[in-house]
C-alpha cells in the first residue's frame, strides 16, 4: 500500500457547512457547563475524502483547510505545553476523538457515502490558558485532562483550570462536566493542580498532584485500579515505572512485525519508541524497539492496529503495514523539511494522521490530513 502520490492542488473534495453560525445554540452555556461550544448537533464540516489528502492546520476557531503544510500560517515557535498541536487521539467504536492543545477536541464519525463528519468543541478563550495532561476514557467517554504549566510559560502563576476535566456526550458531540471520584480529594480552589496522568501496563492509573498555592509546592503521587474510586498513594518509582514503554515482544505480532521492520530499514544507533493507538486499547501503548546505545538518537514512530492488520510509520511518513499473512510498504504523504507526523489512525477507510512543525521541543505550525486508504 502506498499513499506516497498525492496532489494538494487537486485534493478539495470538501462541503463546508456553516453549522455553526446557522444551525447550533449560540446562546452562552447556563452556570456550570463545561466552556466551548455545547450544543453540536449539526456537524462543522463535512469531508469527502479521496486518494488526494485533504490538509488542515489548527485554527483559533477550528479546522482551517490549507492546501498543505507550507500554506499554514506561520505561528512563533513556542515550547510544546504552550503550542496549538495534536495532543491526543483515542479510537472508539464509531468515531475517533482528537483533543488539540490550547484549543479543544475535535470528534471525526463516519457518514453515509463514505463522507465523514467532523464536529469542533472548541473555547480558546478557555483552553489557550492550559495545557492538556491527558486524553483518556472515563465511563465510555473521552475526557481530557487540563493543567497550568508553569516550567516553560514565561509568566507561570494564574489561574488554575476550573473545570479541570471535560468530557464527550456519547449522544451527540457536546461538553460535559463530569465528576471524577479519583481527582475529587484535589479541588482546584485548594491550590490542586494535576500535571500527568498513566494508565500503566498493570492496568492502574497513576497520577501526579501538585499543590500550587504553597511555598513549597507539594507534590505528591497517586493510583487508583479505577477513576471512579478514591485512590491510594503511590511511589514516585511506581509513577515512573507506568510510564515506561513495553517490550515488543509485548505488542500483538502484526504491530511488532511492521515495528520491527520499519526499525530495520532505518540508520544505525538510533533509538525508537512507537507510540501505537487502537480501538482495542483504552489509550495509546508505547513500545521500545531496540536498546538505546551511548550517544544515540530518540525517534519516535507512529502506529496504528486494528486488531487484524497494523500500520506503522517514521515522522517523515515512510513506513511498513503487516497483516496475518503479509508485510508490505506504507507511507503518508511526504512533508516538507522540519515537518514530522505525530499519530494516525484509520476510520473505517479513512485515514487521519496529525502533523506539526518541530524544532526541538519548539512547536510552530499544526494541524492534521485526512484521506481515503482504498486499500485498506
Amino acid at each position: 500500500m502506498n499513499l506516497k502520490n498525492a496532489c494538494p492542488s487537486c485534493a478539495l473534495v470538501l462541503l463546508v457547512l456553516a453549522a455553526a453560525v446557522s444551525c447550533g445554540k449560540q446562546e452562552a452555556p447556563a452556570p456550570g457547563d463545561a466552556p466551548g461550544r455545547w450544543d453540536t448537533d449539526e456537524p462543522d464540516l463535512i469531508l469527502v475524502p479521496a486518494s488526494n489528502p485533504l490538509w488542515f492546520e489548527f485554527g483559533d476557531t477550528g479546522a482551517l483547510h490549507i492546501d498543505g503544510p507550507l500554506a499554514a500560517s506561520v505561528p512563533p515557535y513556542v515550547p510544546w505545553p504552550l503550542s496549538r498541536h495534536g495532543a491526543g487521539l483515542l479510537s472508539g467504536e464509531g468515531e475517533l476523538v482528537l483533543a488539540v492543545n490550547r484549543l479543544g477536541f475535535f470528534v471525526f464519525r463516519p457518514r453515509p457515502g463514505q463522507a465523514l463528519a467532523l464536529y469542533a468543541l472548541t473555547d480558546r478563550d478557555y483552553w489557550s490558558g492550559f495545557s492538556i495532561a491527558a486524553l483518556f476514557p472515563f465511563k465510555e467517554r473521552a475526557a481530557a485532562l487540563l493543567y497550568r504549566d508553569d516550567f516553560f510559560s514565561a509568566a507561570p502563576g494564574g489561574p488554575l483550570p476550573d473545570p479541570r476535566v471535560l468530557s464527550l456526550n456519547r449522544e451527540y458531540p457536546a461538553l460535559e462536566i463530569p465528576e471524577i471520584p479519583a481527582f475529587a480529594s484535589f479541588p482546584p480552589q485548594d491550590g490542586w493542580d494535576l500535571e500527568e496522568l498513566e494508565l500503566g501496563s498493570d492496568h492502574v492509573w497513576y497520577f501526579r498532584a501538585v499543590q500550587k498555592n504553597t511555598e513549597q509546592g507539594e507534590r505528591n503521587y497517586y493510583a487508583v485500579p479505577d477513576l471512579s474510586a478514591a485512590p491510594g498513594p503511590s511511589s514516585l518509582g511506581a509513577f515512573r515505572n507506568a510510564g515506561l514503554p513495553l517490550g515488543l515482544d509485548t505488542a500483538p505480532e502484526p504491530l511488532a512485525g511492521a515495528l520491527a521492520g520499519l526499525a530495520a530499514l532505518s540508520e544505525e544507533n538510533t533509538f525508537f519508541v512507537a507510540k501505537a493507538i487502537s480501538p482495542l486499547w483504552p489509550m495509546p501503548r508505547y513500545f521500545t524497539l531496540n536498546t538505546p546505545e551511548e550517544n544515540s538518537s530518540v525517534v519516535e514512530l507512529s502506529a496504528f492496529w486494528d486488531g487484524n492488520r497494523a500500520y506503522a510509520a517514521l515522522p517523515d511518513g515512510r513506513g511498513l503495514s503487516a497483516g496475518p499473512s503479509a508485510t508490505e510498504n506504507f507511507s503518508l504523504p511526504p512533508l516538507p523539511e522540519s515537518y514530522v507526523y505525530t499519530g494516525f489512525a484509520l476510520l473505517g477507510t479513512t485515514l487521519i494522521a496529525l502533523w506539526e512543525e518541530q524544532d526541538g521541543l519548539l512547536v510552530g505550525a499544526s494541524g492534521f490530513m485526512v484521506m481515503e486508504d482504498s486499500r485498506h
